[in-house]
């Protein structure tokens, strides 16, 4: 979380605030605080560092242990919308597939 809006109260009665999330690869997000906590307790390897020196989400190395999983993609769209066409050399979608990529 990089930044924290105004705190409001939202119609259940509980404080929420806007948000500015920049994730482990590099997505940014402006959502509700309470969204994000919601995506947190759903997601089963979703962790939360609460210290500033915590040290980073993954090592630099290789165990002996470790076994590949699939492939990293960065991938442009075939849309015709007219805003992915115009946007078309920024827009990309970054993943992890164990399919063919064909």
């Amino acid at each position: 979380m990089a930044e924290k809006g105004r705190q409001s109260l939202a119609r259940d009665g509980k404080n929420d605030a806007r948000l500015r999330v920049i994730f482990d690869h590099g997505t940014e997000n402006k959502m509700l605080m309470e969204s994000l906590q919601h995506a947190l307790y759903k997601d089963d390897v979703g962790r939360r560092i609460t210290e500033v020196m915590s040290g980073p989400l993954f090592v630099d190395y290789t165990a002996e242990t470790d076994e590949a999983s699939g492939k990293i993609h960065v991938l442009r769209s075939y849309s015709t919308l007219s805003f992915v066409g115009k946007n078309r050399h920024l827009l990309h979608k970054i993943g992890v597939t164990n399919a063919e990529m064909e």
